[in-house]
Protein backbone atom coordinates (compact mmCIF):
# COMPACT_ATOMS: atom_id res chain seq x y z
CA UNK A 1 0.00 0.00 0.00
CA UNK A 2 2.70 2.36 0.48
CA UNK A 3 4.36 2.06 -2.60
CA UNK A 4 1.44 2.95 -4.64
CA UNK A 5 0.62 5.43 -1.94
CA UNK A 6 4.40 7.02 -3.43
CA UNK A 7 3.38 6.51 -7.08
CA UNK A 8 0.62 8.63 -6.65
CA UNK A 9 2.62 11.15 -4.25
CA UNK A 10 5.01 11.29 -6.71
CA UNK A 11 2.73 11.75 -10.22
CA UNK A 12 5.34 14.47 -11.55
CA UNK A 13 8.35 12.11 -10.97
CA UNK A 14 8.42 9.85 -13.20
CA UNK A 15 11.53 7.74 -12.12
CA UNK A 16 10.28 7.30 -8.63
CA UNK A 17 6.95 6.43 -9.75
CA UNK A 18 8.37 3.79 -11.91
CA UNK A 19 10.43 2.64 -9.66
CA UNK A 20 8.03 2.30 -7.20
CA UNK A 21 5.52 0.56 -9.40
CA UNK A 22 8.68 -2.11 -9.71
CA UNK A 23 9.09 -2.57 -6.20
CA UNK A 24 4.76 -2.79 -5.70
CA UNK A 25 5.00 -5.68 -8.19
CA UNK A 26 7.97 -7.32 -6.29
CA UNK A 27 5.57 -6.95 -3.26
CA UNK A 28 2.40 -8.42 -5.34
CA UNK A 29 4.62 -11.31 -6.32
CA UNK A 30 6.06 -12.42 -3.01
CA UNK A 31 1.86 -12.44 -1.91
CA UNK A 32 0.98 -14.34 -5.05
CA UNK A 33 -1.10 -11.41 -6.69
CA UNK A 34 0.96 -10.96 -9.93
CA UNK A 35 4.28 -10.96 -10.86
CA UNK A 36 5.57 -8.06 -13.64
CA UNK A 37 5.76 -10.34 -16.32
CA UNK A 38 2.22 -11.15 -16.05
CA UNK A 39 1.10 -7.98 -15.29
CA UNK A 40 3.01 -6.09 -17.83
CA UNK A 41 0.88 -8.02 -20.43
CA UNK A 42 -1.73 -6.00 -22.17
CA UNK A 43 -4.20 -8.54 -22.23
CA UNK A 44 -4.08 -9.54 -18.69
CA UNK A 45 -4.88 -5.45 -17.71
CA UNK A 46 -7.88 -5.38 -19.91
CA UNK A 47 -9.76 -8.30 -18.53
CA UNK A 48 -8.89 -7.55 -15.28
CA UNK A 49 -10.08 -3.78 -15.89
CA UNK A 50 -13.20 -5.04 -17.71
CA UNK A 51 -14.20 -7.17 -14.68
CA UNK A 52 -13.44 -4.26 -12.24
CA UNK A 53 -15.69 -2.04 -14.11
CA UNK A 54 -18.63 -5.04 -14.06
CA UNK A 55 -17.86 -5.57 -10.38
CA UNK A 56 -17.43 -1.93 -9.08
CA UNK A 57 -20.46 0.46 -8.94
CA UNK A 58 -20.59 2.84 -11.57
CA UNK A 59 -20.24 5.79 -9.05
CA UNK A 60 -17.50 4.26 -7.51
CA UNK A 61 -15.18 3.14 -10.87
CA UNK A 62 -14.99 6.65 -11.72
CA UNK A 63 -13.17 7.80 -9.70
CA UNK A 64 -11.23 4.60 -8.35
CA UNK A 65 -10.34 3.22 -12.13
CA UNK A 66 -9.22 6.37 -13.35
CA UNK A 67 -5.39 5.18 -13.01
CA UNK A 68 -6.19 1.68 -13.70
CA UNK A 69 -7.24 2.86 -17.56
CA UNK A 70 -4.35 5.16 -17.66
CA UNK A 71 -2.05 2.54 -17.13
CA UNK A 72 -3.69 -0.08 -19.63
CA UNK A 73 -3.32 2.71 -22.33
CA UNK A 74 0.11 3.17 -21.38
CA UNK A 75 0.81 -0.66 -22.16
CA UNK A 76 -0.96 0.36 -25.48
CA UNK A 77 1.35 2.92 -26.59
CA UNK A 78 4.97 0.66 -24.93
CA UNK A 79 3.08 -1.88 -27.72
CA UNK A 80 2.84 0.84 -30.36
CA UNK A 81 6.74 1.53 -29.55
CA UNK A 82 8.20 -1.43 -31.29
CA UNK A 83 9.71 -0.29 -34.56
CA UNK A 84 8.75 -1.95 -37.74
CA UNK A 85 12.05 -4.01 -38.84
CA UNK A 86 11.36 -6.05 -35.76
CA UNK A 87 7.72 -6.29 -35.72
CA UNK A 88 5.66 -9.01 -38.25
CA UNK A 89 2.41 -9.90 -37.79
CA UNK A 90 1.26 -9.48 -34.42
CA UNK A 91 5.04 -11.03 -33.13
CA UNK A 92 8.74 -9.43 -32.19
CA UNK A 93 11.35 -10.93 -33.64
CA UNK A 94 13.91 -11.79 -31.13
CA UNK A 95 16.82 -13.28 -30.93
CA UNK A 96 16.75 -16.45 -28.99
CA UNK A 97 19.58 -18.52 -26.66
CA UNK A 98 20.75 -20.25 -29.64
CA UNK A 99 21.96 -17.77 -32.06
CA UNK A 100 18.59 -18.00 -33.84
CA UNK A 101 15.34 -15.71 -34.01
CA UNK A 102 11.96 -16.49 -31.81
CA UNK A 103 8.63 -14.62 -32.19
CA UNK A 104 7.55 -13.35 -28.98
CA UNK A 105 3.66 -11.82 -28.85
CA UNK A 106 3.76 -8.16 -28.52
CA UNK A 107 2.05 -8.71 -25.05
CA UNK A 108 5.20 -10.83 -24.12
CA UNK A 109 8.07 -8.49 -25.60
CA UNK A 110 6.33 -5.41 -23.40
CA UNK A 111 6.48 -7.62 -20.21
CA UNK A 112 10.18 -8.22 -21.14
CA UNK A 113 10.66 -5.15 -22.02
CA UNK A 114 9.51 -3.32 -18.41
CA UNK A 115 11.22 -6.65 -16.50
CA UNK A 116 14.64 -5.57 -18.35
CA UNK A 117 14.20 -2.13 -17.09
CA UNK A 118 13.25 -3.13 -13.55
CA UNK A 119 16.09 -5.17 -13.58
CA UNK A 120 18.60 -2.31 -14.70
CA UNK A 121 16.75 0.18 -11.96
CA UNK A 122 17.60 -2.61 -9.44
CA UNK A 123 20.90 -2.75 -10.75
CA UNK A 124 21.13 -6.36 -12.07
CA UNK A 125 23.95 -6.79 -14.53
CA UNK A 126 24.78 -10.18 -14.92
CA UNK A 127 27.96 -11.28 -16.52
CA UNK A 128 27.41 -12.92 -19.64
CA UNK A 129 23.54 -13.45 -19.41
CA UNK A 130 22.44 -16.45 -21.58
CA UNK A 131 19.66 -13.48 -22.68
CA UNK A 132 21.87 -10.69 -22.92
CA UNK A 133 21.86 -10.49 -26.96
CA UNK A 134 17.91 -10.69 -26.55
CA UNK A 135 17.77 -8.23 -24.21
CA UNK A 136 20.09 -5.84 -26.46
CA UNK A 137 18.16 -6.42 -29.23
CA UNK A 138 14.95 -5.33 -27.12
CA UNK A 139 16.14 -2.26 -25.90
CA UNK A 140 17.00 -1.31 -29.67
CA UNK A 141 13.74 -2.77 -31.47
CA UNK A 142 11.67 -0.17 -29.18
CA UNK A 143 11.39 3.68 -29.27
CA UNK A 144 11.87 4.19 -26.09
CA UNK A 145 8.75 6.14 -25.00
CA UNK A 146 7.52 4.54 -21.60
CA UNK A 147 4.36 6.20 -20.55
CA UNK A 148 4.50 7.99 -17.19
CA UNK A 149 0.98 6.25 -16.59
CA UNK A 150 2.86 2.69 -16.52
CA UNK A 151 3.58 3.04 -12.84
CA UNK A 152 -0.33 2.78 -12.17
CA UNK A 153 -0.37 -0.60 -13.45
CA UNK A 154 -0.03 -2.24 -10.24
CA UNK A 155 -2.47 -0.01 -8.17
CA UNK A 156 -4.81 -1.93 -11.37
CA UNK A 157 -4.05 -5.58 -9.85
CA UNK A 158 -4.24 -4.13 -6.09
CA UNK A 159 -7.53 -2.99 -7.03
CA UNK A 160 -8.94 -6.46 -8.43
CA UNK A 161 -7.18 -7.90 -5.05
CA UNK A 162 -9.40 -5.54 -3.21
CA UNK A 163 -12.53 -6.33 -4.63
CA UNK A 164 -12.21 -10.34 -4.85
CA UNK A 165 -10.57 -10.73 -0.71
CA UNK A 166 -11.78 -14.25 -0.85
CA UNK A 167 -9.10 -14.98 -3.50
CA UNK A 168 -6.82 -12.45 -0.96
CA UNK A 169 -7.71 -13.61 1.99
CA UNK A 170 -6.45 -17.63 1.52
CA UNK A 171 -3.03 -15.96 0.38
CA UNK A 172 -2.81 -14.00 4.06
CA UNK A 173 -3.46 -17.04 5.75
CA UNK A 174 -0.98 -18.31 8.31
CA UNK A 175 0.70 -21.92 7.82
CA UNK A 176 -0.49 -24.09 10.45
CA UNK A 177 2.86 -25.51 12.24
CA UNK A 178 2.59 -29.49 12.28
CA UNK A 179 2.58 -30.80 15.99
CA UNK A 180 4.66 -34.02 16.36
Amino acid sequence: GRRLQGIFAHDRDIATGRALAFDAFDTMKGLAIVDLFEGSKLARAERVLASLEEALPSEVSELLLLPARRAVQALRVLQAGFLPSRVSGQGIRLPDRTGGDRMWSIDEAVALYLQLLRNANHGFTPERDVNERRDQVLLMAHDGNIPADVAFLPYLYWLDALAHPERFRSRLRPRRQRTA
